[in-house]
């Protein structure tokens, strides 16, 4: 791939670091909560096969069952953590670069103004 002239190299574009950032972690959310379907599909095995009730709650409650709810929830507060970054960020990029008001940005998101008002304040430092 060929670099466009004046432009920045791909790794100090932040909104292509951005985008990987996210992508890692939607990669990790969806490992995670792949992890969660088979402990519940397990869970379904389980109860199907008989097992008594006491030993499907040892396993699910105490067992892997909660370290894989944890995991899939701790997951998924990272990749909207990284999306609200990227959001942030290409909000402060269409004003500050792109020239548009917040409520061009807000009408173009699809969100409210003062949605787009506190990404646009928050968003000091966009590398974050």
């Amino acid at each position: 791939m060929t670099q466009a002239r004046g432009s920045s190299p791909p790794d100090s574009d932040w909104l292509l670091q951005s985008i990987d950032q996210a992508e890692a972690a939607a990669v990790a959310a969806r490992e995670a909560l792949d992890a969660a379907v088979q402990w519940l599909s397990a869970t379904r095995i389980e109860r199907l096969a008989g097992v008594s009730i006491l030993t499907v709650a040892d396993t699910t409650l105490a067992g892997s069952g909660d370290e894989a709810r944890l995991q899939a929830s701790v997951a998924m507060e990272e990749y909207e953590h990284a999306v609200m970054l990227f959001r942030r960020g290409m909000v402060r990029a269409l004003v500050d670069e792109g020239g548009l008001s917040l409520t061009e940005v807000a009408r173009r998101m699809g969100v409210s103004r003062q949605g787009v008002a506190r990404l646009y304040d928050a968003s000091g430092d966009v590398a974050d």
